[in-house]
Formats: structure tokens, sequence, C-alpha cells
């Protein structure tokens, strides 16, 4: 590990210097504003925290996201059905961006060495009334184009392909295409750089008026922006005309020299924008290995993708022999390894949906979101029989891309989740209708969700020398039987409360889980056959009393208060299920649920399958002083002894997320850290029948610490637990037949232009 540093380090000191060196030959601009402190851009207002998302430079989405939020060079942000409102600390600028807009900020002048505010308008519409200080310099690009401002008010409007225009309210813009060529668009002016002639257009009083419909500000004050007053409606014009692209008679001198051509469009935005590398190294199962990840990422509206290109090698780079194959999959052979076309084929698409990290659009509960990759958050409905199921819990060891989307239509709706397109193993859906509409929002929902090879994961190859025979035994009769879970939910959704401030959402939900056994197989002398086994749910003593068994119940509510993320429930459950049962462990838990259902086919009439779990489930997220993010939720369960009393149960669940936000810490650290569990007060008394340890098979844990060494150039250490295989990507158990875990440790430079 020591040597591999040595070579990563000067390779990082030398992309440094280089990027300082390109730096140094940009075109002379103006000279840096005397702000008096560190630049910053402050998110000073919104619409709706749920319906704008912020994200840094890496493609990480920022989970919190709250007004005063400050954004960083890198930094994105996308509203959805919601505006925004940003101002530029202490320089003065306001900006209002419009619903449905793509907006980042790429420098600020003053921070690291830059020369003007630069920022970009993907898609949607802003609009910005710029401070009139001495040397301050502004950017404002689009696809195509970069206006140079100074002390101006103007609006942009970005349609992907169709529209990148500009049109100004007070001042003048230079206004330059890609190609060099640059107009002066004027106050009650407007160009369009896509327009066949690119050339400015006086307009209309009313025109001009129609262009900022929708941008007014709703809390900043225009008045207050240095250097600019309110400005009232321009007169009355006459209809729109071509105009020779001149300046106004009297002529103001535009603040920032227009970046040269070979700079707009060109390799350096493309890497500047679209992609990051990451080189360093990584250990795996016990083996140090070096890696070299490209990852381009792209935003168009309010679809996100980042692919995922890596190279992971033992000893040589250009040696394809010393590649880390995840799982024992050769990922860059995309089928020519294979015997024949079908295995090909199905090599071929596996390969190729790896290479994906992640597609994102919208979120649950929009009308519209999908997600695919490497995800943890999959959820169905409420949650309980789906909530944050992971399937990145091993990556990058393992690697799954994952499928959750959903379509609302008012009236009706429906989510599907899938847990690897490659290969899926666990999928289901959720339909949900409401009855009487808009006017009465409450909906009935159907959901189930399967598990159609619990057991694919097991083998006895891996256990240690030792393992007693009845784990042996245990293993080898759910492999025989090879089961398949069938999860069935009904719901019940009413929003009470549905303002940005203060949400509340009641719910209640109840859920079973239905056995089915491909092969018949003998568990302690008892035959089980194959076929579903309807009698784990609908169960009859031996006395003829019927009784529910293996299932759950939750019943609760969620939502937003004044910033606060809240969910607060009560749960009652039985036998084998457990509620959230497809949860962020259940991919490294599986093979034990497979070998549970087997052993209660086997007693149904166990007493301690006739003991029902009960308790209380809450949660909360929040953001403290604008800086630090935090995230924290526990299950307290218990059950009632046959004398009346209240008796902790083993399975509780913790769950905490600490995040840090850039330029808190000394030196500008920052990161994040996560930890679930199930059984942690069981783990905490060191209870001598769980076999539990504070990092096991009932643990996720990621953690990463970011250094910025450079604008463009960061550190980064990278911490998670994985479970451990062997080189043909079997699971290695330990002598009591759990899952053996092995911390992931990433040590990298991450290069974002």
């Amino acid at each position: 590990m020591i040597r591999k540093l040595r070579m990563v380090i000067p390779l990082a000191l030398m992309l440094t210097g280089a990027l300082a060196f390109g730096q140094s030959k940009a075109p002379a601009q103006a000279g840096a504003q005397n702000t008096g402190g560190t630049p910053s851009v402050v998110l000073a207002y919104f619409d709706s925290d749920q319906q704008i998302t912020v994200t840094n430079k890496a493609g990480m989405q920022y989970q919190l996201v709250d007004i005063g939020m400050q954004l960083l060079p890198g930094d994105q942000i996308s509203t959805r059905n919601s505006t925004a409102e940003l101002e530029l600390d202490p320089n003065g600028t306001i900006i209002k961006l419009a619903p449905y807009t793509d907006f980042s900020v790429n420098s600020l002048q003053g921070d690291a060495g830059a020369a003007a505010n630069d920022f970009t308008l993907k898609s949607g519409s802003l609009h910005a009334v710029a401070a009139h200080i001495p040397g301050a310099a502004y950017l404002f690009r689009t696809n195509s184009a970069v206006g140079g401002v100074r002390g101006t008010d103007f609006g942009m409007q970005v349609i992907p392909g169709k529209t990148d225009a500009l049109f100004v309210r007070e001042g003048t813009v230079v206004f330059t295409k890609n190609g060099g060529q640059a107009i002066a668009v004027a106050a009650n002016h407007f160009a369009d750089a896509l327009a066949p002639s690119f050339q400015a257009v006086v307009l209309s009083a009313s025109q001009m008026t129609d262009l900022f419909k929708g941008l007014s500000f709703t809390k900043l004050d225009i008045a207050q922006v240095p250097g600019q007053t309110p400005t009232p409606q321009p007169a009355a014009q006459p209809a729109a005309q071509p105009t020779e692209p001149a300046t106004p008679s009297t002529p103001e001198k535009v603040a920032a020299t227009p970046p040269s051509s070979s700079d707009q469009g060109g390799f350096l935005s493309f890497l500047r924008n679209y992609l990051s590398f990451e080189i360093g190294g990584v250990s795996i199962d016990g083996t140090t290995y070096s890696q070299l990840v490209v990852e381009p990422h792209f935003q168009i509206g309010k679809l996100k993708m980042a692919l995922y290109l890596p190279v992971i090698y033992s000893s040589n780079l250009f040696d394809a022999g010393s590649w880390y194959h995840p799982a024992g999959n050769n990922e860059w052979s995309f089928g020519t390894d294979q015997p024949n076309f079908i295995s090909g084929a199905r090599d071929f698409l596996t390969d190729l949906m790896l290479k994906i990290r992640y597609v994102e659009y919208g979120k649950q509960r929009d009308p519209f979101f999908l997600k695919i990759g490497n995800l943890n958050d999959m959820t169905i409905g409420h949650g309980i029989l789906m909530q944050n199921f992971a399937n990145d819990s091993d990556f990058p060891s393992v690697r799954r891309t994952g499928l959750n989307l959903g379509f609302d239509f008012t009236s009706v709706g429906f989510e599907t989740v899938v847990n690897d397109l490659a290969n899926p193993q666990v999928f289901g859906g959720r339909f949900y209708f409401r009855p009487l509409g808009k006017s009465f929002p409450a909906a009935i929902g159907v959901s189930s969700v399967a598990d159609i090879a619990p057991a694919s994961g097991l083998t006895t190859s891996t256990l240690p020398v030792g393992t007693s025979s009845s784990i042996v035994t245990s293993i080898n009769n759910a492999i025989d039987a090879n089961p398949l879970f069938l999860n069935l939910a009904l719901d019940l959704d009413l929003p009470v409360i549905s303002t940005d401030p203060i949400s509340v959402i009641l719910f209640g939900d109840i859920a079973g889980l239905v056995p089915y056994i491909r092969n018949p197989v003998t568990v302690n002398g008892t035959a089980i056959a194959s076929g579903f086994h309807t009698e784990a749910l609908l169960y009859t003593n031996p006395s003829g009393a019927f009784a529910l068994r293996n299932f759950g119940i939750e019943t609760g509510l969620f939502g937003n208060l004044l910033g606060l993320n809240y969910r607060l429930e009560y749960r009652l459950f039985n036998g084998i299920f457990q509620p959230s049962f497809y949860n962020s462990n259940y991919e490294r838990m599986r093979g034990q649920y497979a070998q549970d259902i087997l052993n209660y086919l086997a007693s149904p009439n166990s007493a301690q399958y006739d003991t029902s779990t009960m308790g209380i489930y809450g949660e909360a997220g929040f953001s403290l002083f604008k800086a630090v993010n935090f995230a924290a939720g526990y299950f307290w369960p218990w059950t009632w002894d046959t004398n009346g009393q209240i008796q902790f149960a083993t399975n509780d669940y913790l769950k905490l997320k600490l995040s840090i936000n850039p330029k808190v810490l000394p030196l500008g650290f920052y990161g994040s850290i996560s930890y679930e569990r199930t059984k942690f007060i069981p783990m905490l008394l060191n209870d001598p029948n769980q076999h539990l340890a504070l990092f096991d098979a009932n643990t996720v844990v990621s953690g990463e610490l970011v250094y910025p060494v450079a604008p463009t150039l960061d550190l980064i250490l990278d911490v998670a637990t994985a479970v451990s295989h062997d080189s043909a990507g079997n699971v290695i158990y330990d002598k009591y037949g759990n899952p053996s875990l092995n911390p992931t440790v990433t040590i990298e430079t991450r290069i974002g232009f």
C-alpha cells in the first residue's frame, strides 16, 4: 500500500501543478473583487425543498437542502416544481431560478484564484441582477454561448437544442457564441445564440414583461443589490424588428472580456462539466489493488446520469490478466469469453449494465421518478415490505444495476423495483388508486415483493474447519429446497397537510409472507413438501383455532416540520416476517432467512413462533447551522412474557448518518459516515447466544473523508464494510454460518474538472 501511495501522490501533485499552470495561462480578466471574505452562493429561498436537489461536482446529491445552504464551485442546483433564489455573499448579486431549471456554479471570483464569477444555465430560465462593484466580473454560460456581465439586470432561457437566449432589462451584456462571434445586447433587447441570425432584437414592453413573467424575486430585494435600484417597466417600444448588433448611444464598458473561442464547447469545457477521474488503491477481500476509474456524469433537465468505468488491477494496469473480476466476472469481456451466442449476449448485457453508476429522475411521490444503478434507497410504498433496500452494500467488490421507478397519475399510480437488471432475483411492485381523486387524496395500495432465489448465495465450501454439523445441514437443506419468498401487503395513505414548511401524511400497512418450496426436503425429521405453503400465513393451531402468522402491521405518520424530516410509527409482527423485510442488509442475510423459513415449516407449533413482537420506530433528519447534516433512527422492540411483563426483543435497529459540508472543518476537510445495524443492544450487551460484533453481517457501514488539495483535485479516504468472497465469488462464512465481513478501504485521488 505504501509503495502504491508513493506512486499516486507524485502523480496527484503533478496534475495539480498542471492545472495551476493551465489556469495561469488563462486570459487576463478584471481584478478580483475586494469583498473581504470567502465568496459563496447562498440558497436564500425556495418554494419546496422536496422539489429541488443540489449535487456536488462528483454528482453526489446532498441529502438535506435548506434555506441558507451554501453552494460551492462545482455544485449544481436543479429545480422541479419550485423556484429558487440565490445570493452571492458578500458580493450581493441575486439570481432567480424558474421551475425546471438546472444551474451550476463553476467558480467564484476571488476563490482559489478565480478571475470571475462563472455560472452555467444548462436548461430552464433565470433572472439575474449583478452587483455593480469595481472589478467584479461575471460569466453566465449556456450550452452554446456565454454572457460577459457587469452591473446588469437580465434574464436567460435555455431549451436544449432549441433556444439559448439572453434578454436585458438594464445595462449591456456581451453575448458570445462558441464559435467566437460576439454581439452587445443592450437594455430592452433579446438575442438567441441558436437562431438562424445571431443578432440583438429590440422588444416591446409587453414582450419584455412576458419574458420576465414568473421571474420576479419573492424574498430577495433588487434595491439591496450594490449599484442597482428597482427598474421600472420599459416604455413601449415599436414591434420587434431586427436591428444591428450595436451598443447603445452611450455605451457602458463591459466588465469582462469574453473568453476565447477555444475554451467554449471544447475539450476542456467537456472535462470540466462531464468528467472526473479516481486514481488510488482499494482493499477488497483482504487484497490490495490499484485502481483507475473514469466517471462521466451528465445532467439534462431533471435527468441525471453517471457511468462507472473502472480498471482495478493487482500489478500492471496494462495486463488484463491482473484485473479484478467482481464475483468472478470479467466485466470488460462483453461476452467474448463465453462459449456460445446466448451466454455471450447475456454476458454482454451484464457487463454493459455494470458500467452504469446511476440514472435518476425525480423522487418518490413525484408524478414520475426513476432510479437505475448502484442504489441504497429503493423503497416500495411506505416501506413495510421494502425500505431503503440496498443493492450496493458490498460495492465495489459486488456491483449490481437495480431499478426503482414509479408513476403517479393522480387517480392511480404504480411503483416497481428490481435488485439487479442483469440477474433479477428480488423484484416487486405496488399499485394504488385514489377513489376520490384530488378532492380527498386518500390512496389505497396493494403491493408485492418476491425473492425468487434467497438461497442462491449459500455454499458450504467456504465454511471454516470446525463448523458444527447442524449449521452445515441447515445450509444444505436451504440449498436443496431452493425456496422462494412471496410478500404481500395492503396499505392506506392519507395526506393531512401538504404544505412546504409542514407536511403530515398518515399511513397504515399490513403485510405477510408466503414461502414456496421448489424441491421437497426433510428438516429435523419433518418432511416439507414442494409448492406454496399458505399455512405459513393462514395458520391453524393443533386445537383447530385460526390465526395469522408471519405477518406485520405498521401505522404512523411521516413528513416535514420546518426543515425537520420525521417518521414515527408503531409496528407489530410475528414469526419470520419483519417490517422492512427487504432493507439495507437484506442482500447479505437472505441466505439466513431461507434457513429460518425451513425451520419454521418444520416446527410451526414451536412456542418461539407463537409470540408477537411490537415496538416503536422513529427517525428524523435535519441540518445544523447549515454546516452539519444529521439523521438518526431507532426501532425499540418488545414482547410480552407469560407473566404479562415487557421483555426487550433482540431485533432492534439503529441508523446513524452524519455529513459535514465543505469549508466547515479546518484545512477544508469534509465528508460523511453512516452506520446501520440490527441487533444493536444485544451487541452492546455481548449476548453470548447471538455471536455479535460491532462490525458483523448485521452491519452496513460507509464513510468518506475528503481533503481538497485544489479546486479540481481531492484526496479521499473511503471506508466501508463488505462481505468477503472467494475467487469464484462465493460468500465466505464464519463458524456460526454468518457471512464474514472485511473492511473495504480506498485511498484515491479524485480529479474533477
